[in-house]
């Protein structure tokens, strides 16, 4: 394997690991930037590598452990978006019966 496939496929894994640490620390906002970033480096290393067949396999690796991050994100985003909903139906009920308080007043 060269070196810069190697180098190329540690970089995907890192972002893909920052990516992940990002979701378990609740920091949202920063996810699609790096998300770019992986993209395009993946993007990049598909279109200029020619491999060979000893390549295949840290490849394979690399791909099964980004989908298994991406599949831990989903999961995490999935639980923040049931947070957020309960968040919002507590809101819109104070919100109810205070405009119920005031109306009554």
């Amino acid at each position: 394997m060269l070196k810069q496939t190697s180098q190329e496929l540690n970089d995907i894994q890192n972002l893909s690991n920052t990516i992940l640490s990002l979701a378990e620390s609740d920091d949202w906002d920063n996810i699609p930037g790096i998300e770019q970033q992986r993209d395009n480096l993946i993007r990049h290393f598909f279109e200029n590598q020619d491999f060979n067949a000893g390549d295949r396999d840290i490849i394979e690796q690399t791909i099964q452990s980004v989908l298994q991050i991406n599949k831990r994100v989903t999961v995490l985003a999935e639980q923040k978006k049931i947070t957020i909903n309960a968040q919002m139906q507590d809101l819109r009920k104070r919100q109810n019966v205070n405009s119920a308080y005031l109306q009554n007043k």
